[in-house]
Parts: structure tokens; C-alpha cells; sequence
């Protein structure tokens, strides 16, 4: 056996060196190990699979058993070259049977394969490694592969040694693989092609299917639904108003492709024809039939002049066939040069070059310019790689150079047709990057007569065939497309010849956002390359923004020199010069000296220090005081300048080019650094980063210790630090420098005559004395085993030898040697005839009146009968006649009639009696000579049961079909429309699924009938929270807030350039996303400046508390919606003051004042209930509002408080007529609800009435009730300190008054402009409160 080879274990992987595809089916029949041994860590020394030698391996200590399993060659170190299977550990098992079959694929195969099988031992106890080897296990495999796994063989490998094991093999073709070697690789696209079985070659089978091509594999839970869906499909778009007929469905799931025959009106669609219309549905379309993606060819549009033309002919293109028989090309796209091989310099031989061209194909139909522009309809098909000829076989292309079939995809264009007769141009190229990717093999060019069908399956087939070097054949078919109709496809009356966008006689105009231009204040209009909906503004200097009506500051910029005072103005500037210098930004000086300017070539600086009072900054190539000397090679900047005839030449510096030396080389460009170094270049050098163990400017001195070691036969050198370095050796070589060639064979010493060999880390004896096999030939061939005796009784093996008991006829040491009889010493064995010997025995001939095995007995009886003609005479025994079938008798005279007996049997009609035979005819259903076979239709290959729309079940003589939705009928020949029973609502399509009608909404609708809105306002935010979306019956709208438009509310709406300026009284206007805000003149407030503000503080304190806390940003808005409030509800008009207090929480105050009209409790309640259902009246609800009158600091306080609350259930508020005193201080509360008190008395002359609620409202952050409790009975005895505390707390508030009134004037004498900061105003606003 042979021995330990662990790289097999690590490294084995499957190598290719020819084409070819073989699967290897390998079962574990049977394993032993006896002795539970594996091989010891010396030589072929065996001990127990965990632990030593001992006498009893197998007691407590069994191998866990794996196997690496090779089926072809093992080459060196790389492993296993061929099929490669591998079983996963089995615990503790030394002996194991019929395992389950494993499956592995070959790469190439070859006569003379090896089957190696490598037995280890898995766990973590061996003495070796973790993976002991117990056994290894080769023989010869002498049988091919069969072309499938149905008729392969199954061949019986077995050994016997330290192991005994019996595997079985299995050989056959991969898929798309044929041949002896299974080394022709064939793809085939049924029915229309087929691969010979035997040769591989493949094979056209006309056919007229057409295909549906599919993008992924099939579920097959959904094909049942398949067959309905495709004639539901080909009823409604294929022959709308015609006679459908589909028939012999059959999916392909090799090539994923459903084939079927479709006749319209009995007149069969052709595959072109099919394969347009397909292009010319949406994807939306095929997917409400069909839930597979359908692959169809390329739609191309009209092009050249006029293409914007709707066009009125639709052109199919199919290609027939395609040859390029020279295998040459021109180089590139000149057409006068020398034709060559398409990807080898070589003009010979081409058509057997292993590189043949890549077919590439570009076909206008129409009219092609001078300038190579087709007007027309382009198509483009796809490259066919490696061909010189291509043909179509029904709807799939045939590329039998490299025997493979594709699905033939037609391509669909446009053109715009003004006669009957057309051209057609055809450019074939070779495609491919081994050559020029556009080298031209040849132009050919035609003109055909069309003829336009009224729709694409109602068309006049053209064939145009064109031949030169290379040659086509093109199938095409015309149409008119929608809203054309005639001889010449006339547009009809209202149809748009322009596609959208476009306008013009020619349809040459496009419609752009650019005309007219938005672009402000001279700016220039770009459109949008890529969106021709958009435009961008180019703007001129001075102007900013979208739309350049932003100015910008230039003096901000600096632009004016020399001292000059910048002006800016709207769109421009001005530079006010300092003395002594003029122009527009104050650089050229006006001294005597420079006007004129005497500088010839240059420009003229003042310079009092010079004589001439100027100086002259030259201009590149000029010299001297004035700039009127031409300097030799002006310009050469980095370089040597030299003049030659007076011709100047810059030789440049390293590192630079160009023709005055000004540009930099970019030396990486030229990979100058070595040894994967990283380049940078710099301005006229470069440098190099080296990586570890290399150095110098450009990194190509090694460094380190491994510089001046050479570590042979294949060792690398590892730098490990210092000066010290070590050789990783390759296997089989050790020492320092890796130079001496371990020698496995040392102490090995081989039995029976064998001789040692160092093979694969280890050691093998070969050579052995005949008998003898074996690592160190110590194993006895069991020849008996082997079949050794070819032809013998028995077979006795002995150590070394084996003999063999031949059988008569046969002799030598094998019984291989035919033994003959004819001749030697034997006695005549035909004394009465001529002896031919045979193989294994011999044969008489004997002579005229003789017969027997020796031609020993003489003939009598056959003399005088031959058997009536139907029979065979012969002598012995007792002389007779064997009849043939069908006769009787003596002398076989008498005809039997079969049909007496019957022969028949139930499963025929009928029995006809011939002489010496008979004839059944069947019943329908059963065949063979008896009628006792049953014709199994549903495996028929001429025709498809069911008609491919439904299952088919054989039944004894006869069968039955389970149909398909939407099919009845014996054979399921009947096409039922279910659809017509289900209603699809709203644009819905209906299908079958899963074996139920059911519809296909559209996006906007669903439900079973798809008669449910679908409301997108619940799915996601479509308004992105800047508007309310409003759902409608099958679509949606958003109703945008304030600030924001378009569709989905994204598009913010710059109110500051779009329609009237918001901000009045001559505010400033800023955009912001959403909004913008106004930059108010004093006494203005409001979200447009608006409102009118005063000092007021005498008059009527409202306090409106809102439901959330009011934001900054928000104060505008609200200030606005209070004072319109006031106006509209309130007083009626704009006769009345305004003033802003406090915001604090969620409460905002304001104060009011009306010489006209006095603010009371109803007047309140019923503006507040007016404002109760009206969302838009505040941009944040309010709750209530307090109403406190007479603010107004004096003597004698008079305060009136009013709670109004929100509420639609005060029908009635309590009504209390607020008057304005300073006589007599009536403090008063109201409260706007159903129950209310009033509590009256009198103290020292004066009358308290109080109004008692039962709510609160919040102030500011605390809780606060606005009117007053009942007055206690302690109150009249402590009011004096009431009196006075009061007292104290006005002399407070009137100081504070006081200040707060000096700190407003401090505002007012700012700017005329407050900052649009609302924290600014913030403070601000509360300085007024």
C-alpha cells in the first residue's frame, strides 16, 4: 500500500488542462480495519490509531475513520488533478458499510485515470498529528464515462491489506457535455436545437415556437399558473379580436425559456414578429401577466435629422444568418489597408486561428449621411464572441463554431418613412480588445420595397440577403405605429408628430426653461444636460443668487487699489481714485511720466526714484527701459534656450516639457520606481517610498541580510532580524540553504526485491518481485482477486503466486492461451469432416451424409424431407423437424391458426390468421404484438399531452389530463377565459396565481376587485411634514403649509422674490427654508411688519394663553394673528392702539387702547368662540384669553379682570360691564362659565364685589388664579395692612414704570432697523411691556 501523504489533505483542489466536464459518483460499499491500527511516526512502523503498539488495538481505542477520495491523477505537490470527495469524520469506527453515493465533477479526463483513496485517522490523539494516516489505496480505472447517469455502469473497486475496503464507481458526462472524454461542450435550447448524443454536435430542429426568455429560474409553485397567464397574455395584446390558438407548451429550465406555437386566425406568428411586440409592451405590462421578467432585445429610437419625429414606422429586425468565412478584418476602421487575422498580425490561415473574430453588428435602416450619421432606425445587436459564422434556427441563434445556441433576440426601432423603397446599411466589426475594439470586418448595403403592416402581427415579411467578404441575412418586417395608418403609414388626424418636449416643423425645437430666460440682470441661461426641465444661472459680474438679482459688495472684496474709496451700487461699483492715479480699480497712474505710456510692450508703474520718473514692467519675451527690446526665447522658463537661424528652441530641464519648458513630466507615468515602490511626483522631480528590504532613490537596492543569500532550489529567504536570516526550504529540502535533498529511503529497507523511492514527503517501494505490492512490497497480490485466471474451473493463490485449473480448451499459466484441438498429438477429433479451431474450443464441418459434434453419424431421414419448406430437418435424435412458428405437422405441412387460441387477448379488436403467423389489431391506447403493451401518451415526443396546458396521468390504455386554470377538454383543448367571471376595478389586471383568478391593482388601488383607494397619506409622509396630505379616490394631493409648494411640498416658496414683497412699510425681506422674516422699521411689529406699535400704556391688558409653549421663531406670526384678530373681531377696523408685552411659557400679552369703543365680556366670549373651529386663525390654538382693565398707573387702581375661556359649551356667558373709574377702585373678576357667584360688602364706605370661576389658567410658568377668593372674616380686621401694602406695591410699580419708559427712549434713538434676531426682539419686546 502506499504510504503517508499529508499534502494530499491540506492542498488538494481540481486543476484544469483541457475542456471537459465528468461526474464522478464514488459509494463506500465496505471498510475494515481490523486491528485498528494506523501508521507510526517512523517508516511503516503500525500502532493503535491513539496510543502505542499494543496487543489488542482495538480494545477501548477505535479509529475515528475519514477519507480523502482522488478520482484522476495526483500530481506532485498541487494535489489531486481531477474529481476530489471527502467524508466527514466517523467517531470511533473502524469498520463501516454502504455508504451514500457522493458526487463530485472532473475538470478533464483521460484514459489511464487512478482511483486513490486516503484513509486517516481525525482525532487529537495520535502520536503523529492530529490526522494519522492508517491506510492509502490505489487502482487503475480502465472504463470511460458514459453520456448520462441512467446508462452509466457501475465498476467495483476492492483492496485488501492493512485495510480491506470495497468502493463503487460511477462515471457520465456533466450537463452540456459529450463525447468518449465528455470534452465537447454543446448547449442546446429545445425544441428549436439539439446536441447529438454520442458526438455532441449540435443540431438544428426547424421549428415555428416562439420563447418567452426568462430572466430567473422559474418558481414552481407559480408554473401551473403559466399556461392560463400566457394565453390570457397573447387573447389581449398578441391577437386582440382574433382567434387565439396556443399549443405544445414546454419550459426549457436549462435555458430558462418557455417555447410554445401560437397561430392568430389560423396565420402563425412568427418569432420576429413576437419577439417586436414584446419590446414594444412596458415592463409594467408584461409583469401584470406574467410575475417573471421577460429578457427582450434592445428598442432603439429614430436618430440623425428629425429625430425628435414621432415616428410612423416601427422596422423588426431578426437576423437569419451571419458569416465572416476569411476570419479577417481590417485594421481599425480604415477600409483601404490590407486585411488581416481579427486578433493576430498574421493575413493567413485565419479561419483556423485559435483567437476567431467577436461578431459585432450595427444595421441603419433608412438613410445614412456622408458623415456616417444614419437618419433613421439603429440597431445594435449583441456581440457573438470567438465565431466565424452564426445562423438562426426558429427563435434561437446557432453559433456552431463554438456549439452553443442563444435565444434570438429581435431588435425593434423607428424611422420616419417617406417612400416605399428604403436602405439598409449593415457594419460588421470585431469587437473584442485583442485587437482595435471597433476593427471592421466588412459594410454591406442594400435597398428593399416596404410594404408597412397595420400592426406587428400583420405585417409583409422582407428577406434581404448581402454577400462581400463577409455576408448576412436580415429578416424585417414594417408596421405603423399609433395613430398612423396607409400605404406610407400617414399620420391621422389629431396625432402629434412631435415626441414631448419638442415643437417645429421638423420637431428640431426643444422646449427649455431657459426661453424665456429667468436669468435677472444680464445673466446668461445654462440648461441642464442631464434634466432638460432645469436650468442654472451664469451670472455677470456683480450679481449672485439663482437668479443673479443678489448684488454683490465688490468694496468688501477690496477691489479699488492705491487708497482709492470704494462705492458700491447695485450690481457694480466705483472707485473714487486718490491723487495721482486713475482707472477703473486706481492701478494706472496719471503722472506725466506714463501719459503716454512709454513703455512699448509692457505697462508704465510711477516711480519718482528713477530719472525718467517711471519704470516699465516688461511683458514676457521684451527687455530694456521701455520695453522695445525682443529678448532671445522668451518664455523658456525651465530649459536651455538656443536660437539656430534665428529660430529659438527650449531644451528643457529633467523633469519638465513643453515647448517653452512649462509643464511638468509626471515621471510616474512611467513606473520608475522599482519593487512595488509608491511614486509621487512632484513639480519637476518625483520621489519614491520604498517598501520594507529596499532602498535607494528608486527603491532597487534590496537591504538587509537576504541581499547576498541565495536559498536554492526554490527556498525564499526570510529576514528575521539583524544580520540573521533563514531559509523557508520547499518540500523535500532542508539545511541552511536549503541545499541537501531529504532522503526518506535512508533506513528503509524494501522486501521482495523492491527498490525505494523518495516520493511526496515520504518514502515508496517499487519495483517489487512480481506478486508482491505493498509500501515496503511486504503485501501478497491476491491474483485470484484479480481475476488472473482468465479461463479456468478455480483459481489458488500462495504468497508470491497464484495457480490456475484451466478449462478444456484452454491453457498457459493465466488460461488465456487457446488450446488447439486441431492440431498436436491428439487422435482426428472429425473422421468424417474438416476440424476449425475456435477460441476455447474447436468445430466440425462435416462431410456430405454426416452429422454430430465429430461428424460421426451418418444422415438418413433428412434425404427425403426438407420440412415442407417450413422447418429445419435434422437427424439424430431419431430423425425430425423443428418447425418454424406457425407450423405443425410431420413434415411441418399444417398452418396453426393463432387466432383459434386467441393470442390476441382482450386489448385487441381483432385477429387475423396468416400462414405461419398472425396479425392484432389494437384497441386505441395499446401496442405490440399481443395488444398487451400500453402506449404510455403522456411520454409521447411528437405531440405534447394535455396540449401542454395541463398534467397528464397514463392510465392502462388509455390517459387523463388535470387541467390548467383556465383549460377543459379530454386533452385540455379548451381555452376558458376565467377572467371573464372576475371583475378588476379601476384599471386592474386580472391574472391566475397560484390556481386563482385573482387582479393585479395598480398602485394606487387594492382590494380583491382592487375596488379599495389605497391611502398613501397612511403610507410613510409623501408631504415630508410640510403639508397635509389629502387623500382622493386612486391618488393623493398635498395641501402645502404656508412657505412650501410643488407636489410633495419640497419646494420652498421664496416669498421675498416671488410675487408682492410680504414685508410692508419698508421692512427687509430674508428667505429662509419654509418661511422668511422681516427686518421691521421702528414701530412695526409682526410677521410682515404690519402691525402697528405704540408706547401705549393706558388701556385694556390682553393675556392669551395658547396650547404649547411659543418658540421664538413663532413670535412674528403670532403677533400678527392677535393684532388681525383684534381688528376683525374686536374693534372692526384699525382705529385703535397696539402695543406688544410679555411672552412668557405659552402666554402672550398685548395691550390695546380705543377712544370708540370699550372692550367688554360678550364681546370677548363671542370673538373667541367666532375663532373656535378655524385652524388657520393662530398658528398655535389658543385656550383662553384674561382680560384685565385699566393698566393704567394713578392714585386710586382700577383693575377689571376677565377670563375667557374656549369653549363651545358656554352658551351664555355671565355678562359684567366693565367701566372705566377713577373715582371709586371696583376691583371686579368675571368668569366666562355656567356657575358663578358674586359676594358684596362694604368697608369704610367702599363696595367690594368679587366674581368667583371655577377654573384657573396658567400665567407665565405658575399656576394663578385671576380673580379673587371669598373675602375671609378676618379681612376686616387686619385691612389696614392691606392698605398699605398696596400702597407700597404701587409706589413700585409706578418707579418701575418710570425706568422702563427712559430705557425705551434709549431703544428708540438706535438704528431705524432692528436686526432680524429674534432674541433682540425678544428683549426688546419685554423693554415695552
Amino acid at each position: 500500500m502506499y504510504g503517508h501523504l499529508t499534502v494530499w489533505t491540506l492542498y488538494c483542489f481540481i486543476i484544469s488542462l483541457s475542456d471537459g466536464r465528468v461526474m464522478v459518483g464514488v459509494q463506500i460499499q465496505s471498510y475494515s480495519n481490523d486491528n485498528g491500527t494506523s501508521y507510526g511516526p517512523v517508516g511503516s512502523t503500525r500502532k493503535c490509531c491513539d496510543g502505542p503498539q499494543r496487543a489488542d488495538c482495538t480494545s477501548g481505542d477505535t479509529c475515528d475513520t475519514y477519507f480523502d477520495i482522488c478520482v484522476g491523477r495526483m500530481e506532485g505537490q498541487w494535489g489531486c488533478e481531477g474529481a476530489f470527495l471527502k467524508t466527514r469524520p466517523l467517531n470511533d469506527t473502524n469498520h463501516l458499510e454502504n455508504q451514500t453515493l457522493m458526487e463530485s465533477m472532473a475538470d478533464s479526463w483521460q484514459q489511464g485515470n487512478l482511483v486513490f483513496v486516503f484513509v486517516y485517522d481525525a482525532d487529537n490523539d495520535g502520536l503523529v498529528e492530529k490526522h494519522d494516516h492508517i491506510d492509502t489505496l490505489i487502482d487503475e480505472i480502465a472504463f470511460l464515462p458514459t453520456p448520462t447517469f441512467d446508462a452509466s455502469a457501475t465498476h467495483t473497486f476492492s483492496w485488501v491489506g492493512k485495510t480491506s475496503m470495497t468502493i463503487l464507481v460511477n462515471l457520465w458526462c456533466a450537463n452540456d457535455y459529450y463525447g468518449p472524454d465528455c470534452n465537447v461542450h454543446c448547449k442546446a435550447i429545445p425544441p428549436m436545437s439539439n446536441c447529438e448524443r454520442q458526438t455532441g454536435k449540435l443540431m438544428c430542429q426547424p421549428s415555428d415556437a416562439l420563447i418567452l426568455d426568462f430572466s430567473e429560474t422559474l418558481n414552481k409553485t407559480l408554473f401551473r399558473d403559466l399556461p392560463y397567464n400566457v394565453n390570457h397574455f397573447v387573447r389581449q395584446e398578441v391577437c386582440p379580436g382574433e382567434r387565439a390558438e396556443v399549443d405544445y407548451l414546454k419550459y426549457d429550465e436549462d435555458s430558462n425559456t418557455l417555447s410554445f406555437n401560437l397561430d392568430c386566425d389560423d396565420r402563425p406568428v412568427l418569432d420576429v414578429e413576437f419577439e417586436s411586440l414584446l419590446q414594444l409592451e412596458t415592463r409594467e405590462s408584461l409583469a401584470s401577466y406574467l410575475p417573471f421578467e421577460v429578457v427582450t432585445g434592445p428598442r432603439v429610437t429614430p436618430t440623425g435629422y428629425g429625430e425628435h419625429v414621432k415616428p410612423n414606422v416601427y422596422v423588426g429586425i431578426e437576423i437569419l444568418n451571419i458569416a465572416n468565412p476569411s476570419g479577417t478584418s481590417f485594421d481599425g476602421v480604415d477600409m483601404a489597408g490590407q486585411r488581416r487575422c481579427c486578433d493576430e498580425p498574421r493575413t493567413s490561415q485565419c479561419e483556423t486561428a485559435d483567437d476567431t473574430c467577436d461578431l459585432s453588428v450595427s444595421i441603419c435602416i433608412g438613410e445614412m449621411t456622408s458623415a456616417g450619421i444614419c437618419i433613421g432606425s439603429v440597431s445594435i445587436f449583441p456581440v457573438f464572441p470567438n465565431t466565424t459564422s452564426v445562423s438562426a434556427c426558429g427563435g434561437v441563434y446557432l453559433d456552431l463554431t463554438n456549439n452553443v445556441a442563444l435565444v434570438a433576440h429581435a431588435t425593434v426601432g423607428g424611422m420616419k418613412l417617406v417612400q416605399n423603397v428604403t436602405s439598409v446599411f449593415v457594419i460588421i466589426k470585431d469587437s473584442d480588445l485583442g485587437g482595435n475594439s471597433s476593427d471592421i470586418i466588412d459594410v454591406l448595403s442594400a435597398n428593399v420595397t416596404v410594404t408597412p403592416g397595420p400592426n406587428v402581427t400583420n405585417t409583409n415579411v422582407t428577406q434581404v440577403k448581402m454577400v462581400n467578404v463577409a455576408s448576412i441575412t436580415l429578416r424585417l418586417i414594417f408596421w405603423c405605429t399609433e395613430g398612423h395608418s396607409g400605404p406610407l403609414c400617414h399620420a391621422d388626424n389629431g396625432t402629434d408628430r412631435c415626441q414631448d418636449g419638442w415643437y417645429g416643423n421638423e420637431c428640431e425645437i426643444q422646449f427649455n426653461p431657459c426661453s424665456p430666460s429667468p436669468c435677472k440682470n444680464g445673466g446668461q441661461c445654462i440648461l441642464n444636460q442631464t434634466d432638460t426641465t432645469d436650468s442654472t444661472c451664469k451670472c455677470p459680474f456683480g450679481f449672485t443668487d439663482k437668479y443673479c438679482q443678489t448684488d454683490i459688495d465688490e468694496c468688501e472684496m477690496n477691489v479699488c487699489q492705491h487708497s482709492a474709496t470704494c462705492v458700491n451700487s447695485y450690481g457694480s461699483f466705483e472707485c473714487d481714485c486718490a491723487s495721482l492715479w486713475k482707472g477703473t480699480l486706481c492701478t494706472d497712474s496719471i503722472l506725466p511720466a506714463c501719459d503716454p505710456n512709454p513703455c512699448a510692450s509692457g505697462k508704465c508703474m510711477a516711480d519718482i526714484t528713477k530719472d525718467e520718473g517711471y519704470r516699465c514692467i516688461c511683458d514676457i519675451g521684451y527687455d530694456g527701459v521701455n520695453c522695445n527690446q525682443e529678448t532671445a526665447c522668451a518664455g523658456c522658463r525651465n530649459g536651455v534656450c538656443t536660437m539656430t537661424n534665428g529660430d529659438q528652441q527650449c531644451s528643457c530641464n529633467l523633469g519638465y516639457q513643453g515647448e517653452h519648458c512649462d509643464t511638468d513630466v509626471n515621471e510616474c507615468d512611467s513606473f520608475v520606481c522599482m519593487n512595488n515602490a509608491t511614486c509621487h511626483n512632484k513639480i519637476g522631480n518625483f520621489s519614491c517610498e520604498c517598501r520594507d528590504g529596499f532602498s535607494g532613490a528608486l527603491c532597487s537596492e534590496a537591504s538587509g541580510p537576504c541581499e547576498k543569500i541565495n536559498c536554492m532550489n526554490g527556498g525564499a529567504c526570510l529576514d528575521i532580524g539583524g544580520p540573521d536570516y533563514l531559509c523557508m526550504c520547499s518540500i523535500d529540502f532542508t539545511g541552511d540553504l536549503c541545499d541537501t535533498k531529504i532522503d526518506h529511503c535512508q533506513n528503509v529497507i524494501c522486501d521482495n526485491n523492491g527498490t525505494c523511492t523518495n516520493i511526496f514527503e515520504d518514502f515508496l517501494c517499487i519495483n517489487c518481485s512480481s506478486g508482491w505490492i505493498g509500501k515496503t512490497c511486504d503485501v501478497d497480490i491476491d491474483e485470484c482477486s484479480r481475476g488472473k485466471c482468465v479461463h479456468a474451473n478455480s483459481c489458488s493463490n500462495a504468497p508470491g503466486t497464484y495457480s490456475c485449473d484451466c478449462l478444456d480448451g484452454w491453457t498457459g499459466d493465466n488460461c488465456d492461451q487457446d488450446l488447439d484441438e486441431c492440431s498436436g498429438p491428439f487422435k482426428p477429433l472429425c473422421p468424417h469432416g474438416n476440424c476449425t479451431n475456435s477460441p476455447g474450443s474447436f468445430k466440425c464441418v462435416c462431410n456430405t451424409g454426416y452429422t454430430g459434434v465429430h461428424c460421426e453419424n451418418e444422415l438418413v431421414f433428412c434425404q427425403t424431407n426438407n420440412c415442407s419448406g417450413h422447418g429445419t430437418c435434422y437427424e439424430q435424435p431419431a430423425g425430425h423437424c423443428d418447425c418454424a412458428g406457425g407450423f405443425t405437422g410431420v413434415s411441418c405441412e399444417s398452418d396453426v391458426d393463432e387466432c383459434a387460441m386467441p393470442v390476441c387477448g382482450i386489448n385487441a379488436f381483432n385477429c387475423s390468421n396468416t400462414p405461419g403467423s398472425y396479425s392484432c389489431t389494437c384497441e386505441q391506447g395499446w401496442q405490440g404484438k399481443n395488444c398487451s403493451e400500453d402506449i404510455n401518451e403522456c411520454s409521447a415526443v411528437t405531440t405534447i399531452p394535455c396540449h401542454g396546458n395541463g398534467m397528464c396521468r397514463n392510465t392502462p390504455g388509455n390517459y387523463s389530463c388535470t387541467c390548467f386554470p383556465g383549460f377543459m377538454g379530454h386533452d385540455c383543448e379548451t381555452y376558458v377565459d376565467v377572467c371573464k367571471q372576475t371583475t378588476c376595478k379601476n384599471n386592474g389586471t386580472c391574472v391566475v396565481r397560484q390556481e386563482e383568478t385573482r387582479c393585479v391593482c395598480t398602485e394606487n388601488w387594492s382590494g380583491i376587485s382592487c375596488e379599495d383607494d389605497v391611502d398613501e397619506c397612511e403610507k410613510g409622509d409623501p408631504c415630508y411634514r410640510l403639508g397635509l396630505c389629502v387623500n382622493t379616490d386612486g391618488s393623493y394631493y398635498c395641501d402645502c403649509y404656508q412657505g412650501w409648494t410643488g407636489s410633495d411640498c419640497r419646494t420652498d416658496v421664496n416669498e421675498c422674490i416671488e410675487g408682492a414683497n410680504p414685508c410692508q412699510h419698508k421692512s427687509v425681506c430674508t428667505n429662509s427654508p419654509g418661511s422668511y422674516s422681516c427686518a421691521c422699521l421702528m414701530g412695526w411689529i409682526g410677521m410682515n411688519c404690519e402691525v402697528p406699535t405704540s408706547s401705549v400704556i393706558n388701556g385694556e391688558r390682553l393675556l392669551f394663553t395658547f396650547a404649547t409653549n411659543i418658540s421664538t421663531e413663532v413670535i412674528p406670526r403670532l403677533v400678527s394673528a392677535v393684532y388681525t384678530f383684534c381688528v376683525a373681531r374686536l374693534f372692526n377696523s384699525t382705529n385703535f392702539q397696539f402695543s406688544k408685552g410679555v411672552v412668557r411659557g405659552s402666554t402672550l400679552e398685548v395691550v390695546v387702547q380705543s377712544n370708540t369703543i370699550l372692550l367688554n365680556q360678550p364681546t370677548l366670549s363671542d370673538a373667541l368662540a367666532d375663532v373656535a373651529n378655524n385652524t388657520k386663525a393662530f398658528p398655535i390654538p389658543v385656550t383662553d384669553i384674561v382680560f384685565f382693565s385699566d393698566v393704567a398707573p394713578s392714585s386710586v387702581a382700577t383693575s377689571t379682570a376677565t377670563v375667557i375661556k374656549r369653549s363651545s359649551s358656554v352658551a351664555s356667558p355671565t355678562t359684567t360691564v366693565l367701566r372705566r373709574t377713577s373715582s371709586v377702585a371696583t376691583p371686579t373678576t368675571s368668569v366666562v362659565e355656567r356657575t358663578s357667584s358674586v359676594s358684596t360688602h362694604t368697608t369704610n364706605g367702599i363696595r367690594h364685589t368679587s366674581y368667583f370661576a371655577t377654573s384657573t389658567t396658567n400665567v407665565g410658568n405658575t399656576n394663578a388664579r385671576v380673580f379673587t377668593t371669598h373675602v375671609q372674616s378676618w379681612a376686616s380686621k387686619y385691612w389696614p395692612v392691606f392698605v398699605c401694602a398696596a400702597a407700597a406695591v404701587m409706589i413700585g410699580l409706578v418707579v418701575t414704570a418710570g425706568c422702563l419708559r427712559d430705557r425705551r427712549k434709549k431703544f428708540s434713538s438706535d438704528d431705524n432697523y432692528n436686526q432680524p434676531i429674534f432674541n433682540g426682539e425678544l428683549h426688546l419686546y419685554n423693554g415695552l411691556s
